[in-house]
């Protein structure tokens, strides 16, 4: 971290714990609290909510009668499942084609000079390949982890 990220980072603390210094003081003239009736209204149960949301994503939001967050938990893992099998499919053509240049420098090595064989990709060194692998495998990951964690 630079120092302006590290400055920035410390006046947003110093704000957040100094909320108090901020608020305003009690009126003296404040408004009666009414009285609830505790028997009237029906208790939802955060662990419950936690468990159906859990078991079905959506449920949760159901449960709790935030009926408008259900497509935004459904479209979020849908996204994330979607973007997995993207690249997921990106991330095997990159491995074979990683292969198939690797298998022809193997082959280049053992036959130096032997020219019956042409280099399948030659604008692409067999680095390049393999960091593109690697990015996708762990774009993959991260994909994966968002899906299920």
């Amino acid at each position: 971290m630079n120092v302006t990220q590290i400055v920035g980072v410390l006046g947003i603390c110093l704000l957040c714990s100094n909320t108090k210094l901020l608020a305003q003081k009690k009126d003296s003239l404040a408004t009666q609290t009414a009285k609830i009736d505790t028997n009237v209204l029906k208790k939802h149960s955060p662990i419950k909510a936690s468990l159906l949301s859990a078991a079905l994503p959506g449920a949760g939001q159901f449960y709790n009668k935030k009926y408008w967050k259900m497509p935004l938990a459904v479209g979020a893992i849908g996204f994330s499942i979607y973007k997995t099998i993207d690249i997921q499919k990106k991330y095997k053509n990159n491995t074979n084609t990683f292969l198939l240049k690797y298998e022809y420098l193997e082959w280049k090595a053992k036959n130096p000079n032997d020219t019956s064989q042409k280099d399948p990709l030659p604008n692409l060194g067999i680095e390049t390949l393999r960091t593109q692998k690697n990015i996708d495998r762990r774009q993959r990951d991260w994909y994966i982890l968002a899906t299920f964690g």
